[in-house]
């Protein structure tokens, strides 16, 4: 038959269950704090954050940032819209999947997107994958307005090397310092040719007669 323990016995082992029941309310309280804390960043980051499933894309998290950024509610997305369905180039899909499986992380993969409301947007997302946990999670930035300007510019830009080069006239351009930058002469004569070096503030020009 076992010994009946002590009162001494008895009082220790209480003792030793109510540390081990408050080091669990404590960690408990710990955790509830970070999840709190965790949570409050999430939702309240400038940033768009958002976590969605390797396997189908399917959003798992997303904050309010991210989720107006495609034209919907944090409730309209979440288990309800897979990223893979907003892609304008299924290629873009396998090319990040690809990165991901190869580095683990991308910073600033750029993806267009076509959304519910018909809008095309460029989104640049910075995401790390857990495969083990079949999810990616990460930031992104809507840069539509910063693509479309580059595409003018390069428009722009294009338009006027196109005039620059097939005008008849005498051209020199010159930036706002008054530094030649450069010139184009249209000479129908092939035995001469103007030869140019472009200097800062000045210009010299050859005359090759030969």
């Amino acid at each position: 038959m076992p010994k009946k323990p002590s009162y001494e016995e008895m009082e220790q082992r209480i003792k030793e269950l109510e540390q081990v029941e408050y080091k669990l309310k404590t960690a408990e309280k710990a955790l509830r704090e970070s999840e709190e804390r965790y949570k409050n960043f999430f939702d309240n980051s400038l940033a768009g954050l958002f976590r969605s499933r390797l396997s189908d894309g399917m959003f798992i998290e997303i904050n309010s940032n991210a989720a107006e950024q495609l034209g919907l509610s944090v409730e309209e997305v979440v288990e309800k819209v897979h990223y893979t369905d907003l892609y304008q180039k299924p290629d873009q899909r396998k090319e990040l999947i690809s990165k991901l499986k190869q580095d683990g992380e991308v910073h600033g993969f750029e993806t267009d997107l076509k959304l519910s409301d018909g809008r095309d947007v460029t989104l640049s997302i910075s995401v790390k994958a857990y495969p083990d946990k079949d999810y990616m999670e990460g930031a992104v930035i809507d840069i539509t307005e910063r693509k479309l300007a580059e595409n003018a510019l390069k428009e722009s830009e294009f338009n006027y090397r196109t005039l620059f080069d097939n005008s008849p006239d005498l051209i020199i351009s010159f930036n706002t310092e008054g530094n030649f930058l450069d010139l184009k002469v249209h000479d129908h004569r092939p035995s001469r040719h103007f030869l140019f070096r472009r200097q800062q503030y000045k210009c010299q020009l050859k005359l090759d007669t030969q």
